[in-house]
């Protein structure tokens, strides 16, 4: 039993991953992949033996203080260190080391405040949006989903053929591929540009399917900077107005959170609903009223 526990800190990482099932060559596994590779390099591979709990949290502390250096906010150092801690306490238990990891206190960075659009910056953006046309039209497809259902470039990318109904009797597009959380599976409710997503919807998928995972969000600010002469919108801002937009329309917080993929929803949109064809969900009294909802978060869109 003694030679069958890992000799080394590193190979914990190994145990974890197949633990967990993580899908190392996807996003999520590539981040988590990272978080712990810039930990270990911190804090230096090992033999595992009787004063290895100290040098871990010797390491934890250290990791901390070269990412605040770094500049780093503390929100993405906690998130970091939450799955590399997830790694320690697992193989702790499941290799009876006897570890109690005790995370380092992390000072929270002061939060900025979101920039949002205005009402009129909106109605510039998405109708310039509609006229665009070539091979920006991709990245303005792009812009109108992300405005309208607090959509993420990577999750406009993960769109197969059967998560797209346009041509429904209520428009959606369904987010259940690859999400970084369950909240973020959902339904869109699409009531801005249906007929400039029917044409460069697909266009926007291959885009962004065949590129590196930065630049979508670099073009994206690039055409929203350039339609609109304001040059600090980014594609994220998108995300906040989307949330603005609901307080401002009188909408519920679980209306906001069904459609933009935030926890706290409770309107029922499980996973069998999401696996229903594109009439059985437009026929589905929840996203019948989602569909109304959106129709009032961006009436003065229409």
């Amino acid at each position: 039993a003694a030679k069958a526990k890992p000799q080394e800190l590193m190979s914990l990482w190994g145990h974890y991953v197949k633990h967990r099932g993580l899908d190392l060559e996807s996003r999520a596994g590539k981040r988590s992949n990272s978080h712990w590779s810039k930990w270990i390099a911190i804090t230096g591979n090992q033999s595992i033996a009787a004063d290895t709990l100290d040098r871990i949290h010797n390491g934890l502390d250290a990791y901390v203080e070269e990412r605040v250096v770094a500049g780093v906010k503390g929100a993405s150092i906690q998130r970091a260190l939450n799955e590399v801690c997830a790694c320690l306490r697992y193989c702790s238990k499941r290799f009876r080391f006897g570890w109690v990891i005790e995370p380092p206190a992390i000072t929270q960075s002061e939060k900025k405040r979101k920039a949002v659009m205005s009402q009129e910056q909106q109605k510039l953006l998405i109708s310039k949006c509609l006229l665009v046309t070539g091979a920006d039209a991709s990245v303005a497809a792009s812009i109108i989903l992300m405005l309208q259902g607090a959509m993420m470039p990577s999750e406009v990318g993960r769109l197969d053929d059967g998560d797209i109904a346009l041509d429904s009797s209520v428009p959606h597009l369904v987010i259940r591929n690859d999400t970084k959380t369950n909240a973020r599976k959902r339904v869109v409710p699409v009531v801005l540009g249906v007929d400039y997503l029917k044409e460069y919807l697909n266009d926007a998928i291959d885009w962004i399917r065949r590129t590196t995972d930065s630049t979508p969000s670099a073009r994206i600010k690039k055409l929203m900077r350039e339609l609109t002469g304001d040059e600090t919108l980014t594609g994220h801002c998108c995300r906040h107005t989307f949330r603005v937009n609901c307080e401002a329309s009188g909408v519920s917080s679980t209306v906001t959170s069904a459609i933009g993929g935030w926890s706290g929803s409770s309107l029922g949109l499980s996973t069998e609903m999401l696996s229903y064809g594109d009439e059985g969900l437009a026929g589905s009294a929840v996203v019948q009223s989602l569909y109304q909802s959106s129709l009032q978060i961006h009436k003065h869109l229409l």
